[in-house]
């Protein structure tokens, strides 16, 4: 297990990218229309990544999700040995996003085929709104 270090550098990244993506959330239309080509990926945009020093590449945004209501969304692609993170990795990323909800397993996909951890993180837990 190795967890991953955010100097002042990455940091600023990070305040960055959590500033863009309260600045610009996206709706159900904007997946529809990336789903379609129609609209770039949050993936493809500078202002949604971040790139750790060890290699690794995160991509952070936010959607209003019809069921869900808002949710924090992250792709994080393997870091330079090849390795994608492990379950105190992706607790401590969230952290590091000023996000202080239980990270459980249903909110965590391993794309196989993409090669990257996908994390769908309602921004109130299931327990809260019932």
């Amino acid at each position: 297990m190795s967890l991953l270090s955010f100097d002042r550098f990455v940091q600023q990244q990070i305040s960055n990218v959590i500033e863009n993506a309260h600045a610009n959330v996206y709706q159900l239309d904007d997946i529809l229309d990336m789903m379609n080509s129609e609209m770039i990926a949050p993936g493809k945009k500078a202002e949604h990544q971040v790139l750790v020093p060890v290699g690794r590449w995160i991509c952070y945004y936010l959607v209003d999700h019809p069921n869900k209501g808002r949710c924090h969304y992250f792709q994080i692609q393997p870091d330079a040995s090849g390795k994608l993170p492990d379950r105190s990795e992706m607790e401590h990323l969230i952290h590091a996003f000023e996000i202080e909800l239980p990270l459980k397993n249903e909110h965590i996909l391993v794309d196989e085929e993409n090669n990257e951890v996908k994390i769908s993180l309602p921004f109130e837990s299931q327990a809260d709104t019932i």
